[in-house]
């Protein structure tokens, strides 16, 4: 009793210490200080205002500060080393965690300034935040900054990259719930599904996921429909989604990737629209909201990271001890967590309360948060162990200051036994381990007549090299159906035997009555089988039958007739010849050629025993009889009377006989169409005529998914001017301060989808890198990870050697992958494809790359700037630039131990002059006229005004002045006309379509040439956008071909790789000292007064933006 006392007494404390941390300050001294980055409120009105208090980022407070403090008191752990936490609260706001984030560790972003409040530490690591949008933007300040995130609920896969390598999590990756999701699937033979995300980084990562993992078993299971929901438009997207679901009833399983407030609105719409009858598959996300709201969510299932309760954070959360300690609280909690206000005067109601804010804050990832704090409590212990022992207290405070790779060094070496688990890590700071709980939904009726969704343990998901031993369901599921089993989710029922399955779509089929004279006797197979000779099928076309005896009798009322004709016709032919032989002399019958005249008689006459024979009962010796002796016959009919004429009768005779002929086939083969198309057009549909076909069905191995994030961009409160990123990630709310002259790649794939239409290409395959440029582009790919582009990159080349019915490649690839990515396609001799190549890859044109002859490059279109070119003479770069001119013609060209010869001179600077083109270079220019046109506006409008002394003085606005200015800006610039949407994209779009074509240089080597064979312009008539006007074959010195090759053959093999890694960016300096120079050179020749004045003032905006 004594010791139950005591630790009854200890878990008082505990708590009394955690709350009041947590309501205080959250904010504790110790020797090494965590950061706690926890969403405590709601997002408010705006994004500087917080809601109401959200239970449970309070709940993942409380877990920190009774890690940190059970740690303390813990006198194996951690001995003379005090943790101490300063917690922030972000209210669900992306820019203010941002902020917090800076202002956390301020002392790592400007060394010469003071901590950020006076007395506080720095801090050695970031608990949190919660979100996998959030912990994205946050894994890359941590990038920046150099310091450890401890994520608990961050479950993106996103995440598991070497760019968030600094992001450690305690919670696994969702792509470990991709694989539970698909064992399920699996599991009740699903294989027709749905998938609905929300767009951001944990949406569409984890589809991503889900999908992948559906290729890799052979697509047992097909996502048919995969929709997300954006931001900004949630509500309307929400309502057309449950539409769709609605008409789609053959769906009937729908995995939902939601989290915080997008399960419930998606619900509502649910019970607006009434759609019931589905399964729906949840994410954790959705778990802790169990009122009597959603009756649809009756037999759904959830899969979430398993439950681990901890009972000393539950002892430590007592009524008594809260009711005691915290009396202020106390209201607040009872109304917001468990809104039993109205009713606290009941002890047992207040019990049941009470438990269920329990049940919330287990239900919190509260038992992953104590983990990442004990996570790096272990990481610190064991520095303290491997320290000398000689070591003073001040030598260990100051060993504990540690930079990130020690502190990664040891969380690598971590490995202990936690409340989730093992805990340990990989090289990517993803959690090694992963476990699951299965939990069925099921709707009850409660006490007060009230239905309650009570969530029932199910089954339980441990990763494991074997598949099979994965997935574990020991109690039964009740589903949402009429018999109480696990409802079918299929395109269709298996076709039943005698039907083939004619693909519809990559998921779909119908089911289409095998053709006279086929079977299927499978059910559920594509194709029919031909019965073999003297075989047909039967009515129900599942087995051939011997074929039936049919033959015209001699007693028929047609034998008869036919036997009178051909008794005539032998009567005929008998007289005939009697009279010839009789005249056989007289000149009319000399004068029809005799001899033929007795041939063609006898022809007639085995003509007419062939009608007889016919009559008989066929056997094998009649049938090699007939075939050979009909078509001598014909043969021996003819022959002499074409031989026997002469002069106009020929012509008339073989007139006719061609005319029969032609008539014949006429009316025999094509009048029965004409006459279904115009007097039967209820036989004219595809149904009728597929049954009519016999032919076999490829089913596609594509899956379709939308386009997936990858965020690296910080959020901050300036305006950014983006010339050449492409991705459609940046088309979001979450982006709107990046402005982009040069067109989302929306539109590129656009312009790329257009051209497979156009050359009618079914069946094709799509790479890209795995990052935000490569997902965001393509539509459904293989994608190339960074940590193992190799290994990757030798796959999916095998793979395409294998698939030899893929002969069109989309590759959105740039930089080293492209080049990485075409060694592998020479390496493995990967011959006859036509690649559809990204822009990134133009500026390689050297004949290492054989296998890119006859590709296609879909880039931004090129705008010479004839003003640009003037200015990037030799001349004015020696004259205005003699600090830039020995490391352009050293490091660009190459060219330092040949200048002496003027043709060398003008050929290394030609290759300059082309690659500054390619490179982008209008759309930078046209940026920064941008933004000199937003801050003309602001001077015509009079907002504020410049004297003589602010010509160097940096206008001073904010984000939303600036924004509202540049939504005004419209200019006609190089690259067409300029204006932006509300998220900072450009409206209008351009696209060359070029050719690459290999030729023979007179040194003998290939060169790759570059040939603009068509433009794109966005349009929304569909058929107007592609315009091709040349061909994609044929030499270059045919009119209109028009030669972007930006090499020169005099220049050496090493000259051009020198030249491929820094001209990109020199060119972009040069860019931008020229429009320095322009500008300057307007300024001093421009009127003085205030025109002059703002010119100059433009022309430092310019090099400050830039």
């Amino acid at each position: 009793m004594s010791r139950h006392k005591h630790s009854s007494q200890f878990y008082l404390v505990i708590f009394w210490l955690l709350f009041y941390a947590a309501v205080q300050a959250s904010y504790r001294e110790g020797d090494v200080m965590l950061g706690g980055l926890f969403s405590v409120h709601l997002q408010g009105a705006s994004e500087d205002q917080c809601g109401e208090l959200d239970t449970l980022g309070l709940a993942r407070v409380l877990a920190m500060i009774f890690a940190v403090e059970n740690i303390n008191n813990d006198s194996k752990l951690l001995s003379n080393v005090t943790l101490g936490y300063d917690i922030r609260d972000y209210c669900e706001t992306i820019p203010k965690a941002t902020r917090i984030t800076c202002d956390l560790f301020k002392d790592k972003c400007f060394m010469n300034i003071t901590q950020s409040k006076k007395g506080r530490k720095s801090i050695m690591a970031l608990m949190g935040p919660e979100e996998s949008s959030t912990a994205v933007v946050i894994g890359g300040c941590l990038h920046m900054l150099d310091v450890l995130g401890m994520s608990t609920s961050a479950t993106s896969p996103e995440l598991s990259s070497d760019t968030y390598s600094h992001m450690y999590r305690t919670v696994p990756s969702d792509t470990f719930r991709a694989k539970a999701i698909a064992d399920i699937v699996e599991h009740f033979k699903w294989s027709y599904i749905a998938a609905v995300g929300q767009d951001d980084s944990y949406g569409k990562n984890g589809l991503w996921s889900l999908v992948k993992e559906a290729a890799t078993r052979n697509h047992s299971f097909c996502v048919a429909m995969t929709e997300f929901i954006p931001h900004d438009s949630r509500f309307t997207s929400i309502r057309n989604i449950v539409t769709t679901l609605r008409r789609l009833e053959n769906i009937r399983v729908v995995i939902l990737w939601l989290f915080g407030s997008y399960p419930r609105h998606f619900f509502n719409e649910v019970n607006s629209q009434n759609l019931t009858g589905r399964v729906w598959i949840l994410s954790d996300e959705f778990t802790s909201y169990s009122d009597s709201d959603y009756p649809a969510l009756d037999g759904s299932i959830i899969v979430q990271p398993r439950s681990f309760p901890d009972v000393g954070f539950q002892k430590a959360l007592t009524i008594k001890a809260i009711h005691e300690y915290f009396p202020e609280w106390w209201r607040e909690i009872t109304t917001l967590i468990s809104n039993c206000s109205a009713s606290m005067e009941d002890t047992s109601n207040k019990g049941v309360c009470f438990q269920n804010f329990i049940n919330r804050v287990q239900n919190s990832y509260a038992s992953y948060i104590i983990d990442a704090v004990y996570s790096v409590a272990h990481a610190l212990d064991i520095l303290v162990q491997e320290s000398s022992s000689n070591m003073t207290d001040n030598d260990h405070h100051r060993k504990l200051n540690m930079d990130i790779n020690a502190m990664k060094r040891l969380l690598s070496k971590v490995n202990f036994v936690g409340l989730t688990g093992n805990i340990s890590f990989n090289e990517l700071g993803d959690r090694v381990s992963a476990f699951y709980d299965i939990v069925n939904l099921q709707v009850q009726e409660a006490p007060n007549a009230k239905q309650l969704i009570k969530h029932v343990l199910v089954g339980k998901w441990e990763e494991n090299e074997q598949r099979n031993k994965r997935l574990q369901l020991f109690e039964k599921i009740r589903w949402n159906s009429p018999a109480g089993s696990p409802p079918k989710s299929e395109c269709l029922e298996r076709c039943s035997p005698g039907t083939r399955k004619t693909i519809t779509s990559p998921c779909c089929w119908q089911c289409v009555s095998c053709p006279r004279g086929t079977i299927n006797p499978i059910p559920g197979s594509a194709s029919c089988i031909e019965c073999p000779r003297k075989k047909q099928s039967n009515e129900a076309r599942t087995k051939c039958v011997d074929l039936p005896l049919a033959n015209l009798k001699y007693s028929s009322a047609g034998g008869i007739v036919i036997l009178v004709f051909c008794a005539f016709g032998v009567i005929a032919t008998l007289f005939t010849f009697a009279v010839i032989c009789r005249f056989w002399n007289t000149p009319i019958i000399k004068a029809s050629s005799r001899e033929y005249g007795l041939v063609l008689l006898s022809s007639i006459i085995l003509l007419l025993t062939l009608v007889v024979i016919n009559l008989f009962e066929p056997t094998d010796t009649i049938c090699k009889i007939m075939y050979p002796c009909r078509y001598i016959t014909y043969m021996l009919a003819y022959h002499p009377v074409e031989f026997s004429m002469d002069g106009w009768y020929v012509t008339v005779v073989d007139c006719v006989t061609t005319l029969l002929t032609a008539y014949g086939f006429l009316c025999c083969i094509f009048f029965p169409k004409i006459y279904i198309v115009f007097f039967r057009p209820e036989l004219n549909n595809l149904s009728n005529i597929r049954r009519e076909v016999t032919q076999f069905s490829f089913e596609t191995s594509c899956v379709r998914v939308n386009p997936i994030f990858n965020s690296n961009i910080q959020h901050g409160e300036v305006n950014g001017m983006s010339t050449s990123a492409t991705s459609p990630e940046l088309s979001s709310d979450t982006y709107s301060h990046m402005y982009r002259t040069v067109p989302s790649d929306t539109f590129r794939a656009k312009a790329v989808a257009d051209i497979v239409e156009h050359f009618k290409w079914s069946y094709i395959a799509a790479v890209g890198q795995d990052d935000s440029y490569g997902r965001n582009g393509l539509w459904s790919l293989n994608f190339i990870p960074h940590e193992s582009q190799f290994t990757s990159i030798r796959n999916i080349v095998t793979t395409l050697h294998r698939l030899t019915n893929i002969r069109v490649v989309i590759l959105w690839l740039f930089g080293s992958n492209a080049r990485n990515f075409f060694n592998e396609v020479n390496r493995q001799n990967l011959t006859e494809r036509v690649w559809i190549l990204s822009e990134e890859f133009t500026s390689y044109s050297d004949s290492g790359y054989s296998a890119l002859d006859g590709s296609i490059i879909v880039q931004p279109r090129s705008f010479a700037d004839v003003r640009f070119q003037k200015s990037l003479t030799i001349k004015s770069i020696q004259e205005n630039f003699p600090e830039w001119w020995s490391e352009i013609t050293t490091l660009i060209s190459n060219c330092s131990a040949s200048m002496k010869d003027t043709i060398n001179k003008g050929v290394c600077f030609q290759n300059f002059i082309n690659r500054v083109q390619n490179s982008y270079a209008s759309y930078v220019i046209d940026a920064v006229y941008s933004v000199a046109h937003a801050l003309d506006i602001l001077v015509q409008e009079s907002r504020f005004s410049m004297t003589d002394n602010d010509h160097h003085r940096k206008p001073n606005m904010d984000i939303n002045l600036m924004k509202r200015l540049l939504s005004k800006v419209n200019f006609v610039g190089l690259t067409g006309n300029i204006s932006f949407n509300e998220l900072g994209d450009r409206v209008s779009a351009f696209y060359d379509i070029v050719n690459l074509q290999v030729q023979e240089a007179p040194n003998a080597k290939q060169l790759i040439k570059h040939v603009l064979v068509g433009k794109w312009e966005e349009n929304e008539q569909r058929n107007k956008r592609l315009q091709l006007f040349e061909k994609f074959a044929g030499p270059l010195q045919q009119a209109g071909f028009r030669n972007l090759n930006v090499w020169n053959d005099a220049l050496p093999e090493q000259e051009k790789q020198l030249l491929r890694l820094v001209v990109g960016s020199v060119s972009r300096v040069l860019v931008v000292q020229s429009i320095r120079f322009q500008v300057r050179q307007a300024a001093l020749n421009a009127p003085e007064g205030n025109n002059r004045t703002r010119l100059e003032h433009t022309a430092w905006i310019y090099l400050w933006q830039i």
